[in-house]
């Protein structure tokens, strides 16, 4: 036992040696993978930022080509255009489609030579000086023929900053005789830079080769027409590098944020340019760290445990490593136990699991397949195990690119998908499975996804059924309408004939049956038509389009105008109602029928007014509409949205009682509800709840240069 002392003794200096070269190996590892990965990180962002430069680039020159091309096309018709008869007319007609079929550009112009405007495809213009403008005094300072100018953003006259495209008009013998000029659209720009924001963070800004700033997305005040050249500024930067091309990463003066730029002098080779337009795309610089930041300190958290843990574990080791080994034996143990009961349950459950692994190095393969997902794709696990492409033999060769393109589209976005579709089994059977799957992105770049499939054969037939059996009800109905109108009109014709015909022979008994009749058949025929509507709605398949409501309430008011005017009715709709998604035809229909009822149902002494109200509940539209008419005894409130429930007779309001329960159907098509309060002789209120069509909004644009 002494000797055996002594060897502990002598080993714990070895065992404490050997700890801390391990721990300062695997925390040098862990530094050079962050930093590695920061840099990996900076480059990928550095990368797209270029990319999406060079997409503005690419856009921006096709636009230049084509108003240039614009532009060359209004020089060569100038002298024809001058000619007595079709100097006035026919130029704007011509700019005025001009400007019609180009999005980027807002306003055409020829001027004299004396700056005077003599066309414009918009008239407010016509005799307009411009020689105070840039885009005139410039060329005409300097005129080439051959040159596209470019004119430094300017306030319009509708207090706009806009920046013109301007040519020279030569006279025969080359002399300056006017200029042609074209203005760019802020809005149309606006919408382009904007598309390459793929972060919320981001923001893109287009300036003159001078260094005053044009346009910015996210939009910002005071930006527009703003310079940008000053001292220190990361636009000063680029211009001073007399590059065409630059990654900057600085401080923004203005700002005193961090953030890194990709900036990019556009000047298409083709063109003869004045100057360039400068675009910049760019990211706070902090923000692009976000994941890798959480990852280092997980990491460090990690290691920072692992170290202690060790240190802990090693100095208790000596003295517990009995105790250790049988909590390890007893850990093994319930492990197996719980992989045990695991794969008993995996093997119960009626989905295939399973968890497929996209290797970096471009290699695919499964880590685990249950019994039940091999029964379904009847595959053998082993031969699945050792080659993975058998899985994509059984996808039904129709079905199989739809499934790549969700497959790749969750991975770029390192997202969940589900997918629908047909295999087919080793036994050549043919079934529908559905599949979700979510992936999870490891350490070593794999990408591992963790999923379940189960079949749903069964349940596609019972689909395929009952979308025969709509259509057929559908087709019944129509049929069965226009079967039933049919007699109805016959009736109505031969009872009308009768009373025309015999009117004089007939004692006022037998007219008043007459009317009893005739009346009877008109109704009959609107309540078919009133049936036919209600069959209808839903038929249009999903619901995806946002619709203003702002729109539909108008198509109603519309709609109902000679009522509104019969009985002398009041509206009053509260502005900017909010967009919803749904189906704008079906919605005119809700808003027709609640508001007409509202006209309809009024006190005899009193002319009808009726509010419209909108307002917000959690991600849901809540829409009033409130009358002062007759109202509706609380002992019907809970009957009125049912079909065919009339309050009054025929005799004192018509209609076939149908049309608030055709406004409960659309609400509940679009996945909300309707209901109502009243009080007897005050009036009535009705609410209908609609989902919210609320798109994401960015946020708040960063600046790219110093104040002014």
């Amino acid at each position: 036992m002494p000797f055996l002392d002594i060897r502990l003794k002598n080993a714990l200096p070895l065992q404490w040696g050997l700890l801390l070269a391990v721990l300062l190996l695997l925390g040098g590892n862990v530094g050079f993978n962050l930093h590695r990965e920061r840099q990996a990180a900076l480059d990928d962002e550095r990368k797209s930022l270029e990319t999406q430069a060079h997409v503005i680039n690419e856009n921006l020159s096709q636009e230049l080509r084509a108003t240039n091309a614009a532009l060359q096309e209004l020089i060569d018709n100038y002298h024809f255009w001058k000619m007595s008869g079709s100097w006035r007319e026919g130029t704007v007609i011509h700019l005025k489609s001009l400007a019609d079929v180009m999005p980027g550009i807002r306003t055409f112009v020829i001027t004299d030579e004396k700056g005077i405007v003599q066309a414009s495809n918009r008239a407010e213009l016509l005799g307009f000086d411009v020689t105070n403008r840039d885009f005139f005094s410039t060329i005409k300072q300097a005129p080439d023929k051959a040159r596209l100018y470019i004119s430094k953003p300017y306030k319009s006259v509708l207090n706009a900053y806009i920046m013109g495209v301007s040519r020279m008009i030569p006279g025969p013998k080359g002399e300056f005789m006017g200029v042609v000029n074209a203005s760019l659209d802020p809005d149309y720009f606006r919408t382009l830079l904007g598309s390459v924001n793929y972060a919320p963070d981001m923001w893109t800004a287009l300036a003159h080769g001078s260094g005053i700033q044009f346009v910015m997305m996210p939009d910002r005040d005071g930006q527009a027409g703003k310079n940008l050249l000053q001292p220190g500024s990361l636009f000063t930067q680029h211009i001073d590098s007399k590059s065409d091309a630059n990654f900057l990463i600085g401080t923004t003066l203005n700002t005193g944020e961090r953030r890194m730029l990709a900036v990019l002098n556009i000047k298409p080779a083709d063109l003869s340019m004045d100057t360039p337009l400068v675009v910049a795309v760019g990211r706070e610089y902090k923000a692009v760290f976000v994941d890798w930041r959480r990852n280092a300190w997980m990491q460090g958290m990690v290691f920072l445990a692992v170290f202690l843990s060790s240190m802990a574990a090693l100095a208790f080791y000596q003295r517990r490593s009995r105790l250790f080994e049988n909590e390890r034996h007893e850990s093994e143990l319930a492990l197996q136990e719980s992989l045990g009961a695991f794969n008993n349950l995996v093997t119960q459950i009626p989905v295939g699991v399973y968890k497929f692994r996209m290797q970096a190095d471009g290699k695919n393969r499964f880590d685990y397949v249950s019994p039940r997902w091999c029964q379904l794709l009847d595959v053998d696990a082993q031969e699945i195990y050792q080659d993975a492409s058998i899985a994509d033999k059984r996808f039904h060769l129709e079905d199989y690119d739809g499934f790549v393109q969700e497959n790749e589209a969750a991975k770029r976005g390192m997202r969940p998908f589900e997918w629908e579709g047909r295999i087919i089994r080793g036994d050549g059977e043919t079934r529908w499975i559905h599949l979700e799957s979510s992936p999870s992105l490891l350490e070593n770049g794999d990408i591992l996804w963790n999923g379940i499939q189960y079949d749903i054969t069964e349940r596609k037939h019972l689909d395929d059924e009952l979308r025969r059996s709509n259509a057929e009800l559908e087709q019944f109905a129509y049929v069965a309408s226009h079967d039933l109108r049919e007699p109805l009109r016959m009736v109505n014709s031969f009872v009308t004939l009768l009373d025309k015909r015999y009117s004089g022979k007939l004692d006022p008994q037998a007219r008043e049956f007459i009317a009893f009749a005739k009346d009877g058949a008109l109704r009959m025929d609107r309540l078919i038509c009133d049936l036919l509507e209600y069959s209808r709605i839903g038929r249009k398949g999903k619901l995806q389009n946002s619709v203003d409501l702002d729109d539909v309430v108008s198509e109603a008011l519309l709609n109902l105008k000679v009522m509104t005017e019969t009985v002398n009715g009041r509206i009053e709709i509260a502005t900017s109602l909010p967009i919803v998604t749904g189906d704008r035809d079906e919605l005119v229909r809700l808003f027709q029928n609640l508001i007409g009822n509202a006209l309809k149902y009024h006190k005899p002494d009193s002319p009808p007014l009726v509010r419209l109200k909108a307002s917000k509940q959690h991600s849901n539209v809540i829409i009033s509409i409130e009358d002062n008419g007759i109202g509706i005894a609380p002992e019907h409130l809970d009957r009125i949205f049912g079909i065919f429930q009339r309050l009054h007779g025929h005799g004192e309001y018509e209609g076939t009682g149908i049309g608030l329960a055709i406004c409960k159907k659309i609400a509940e098509r679009h996945n909300g509800h309707i209901r109502v309060e009243s009080t007897p002789g005050q009036g009535s209120r009705f609410y209908v709840s609609l989902p919210e069509s609320n798109p994401q909004l960015p946020s708040s644009p960063m600046a790219l240069s110093s104040p002014s």
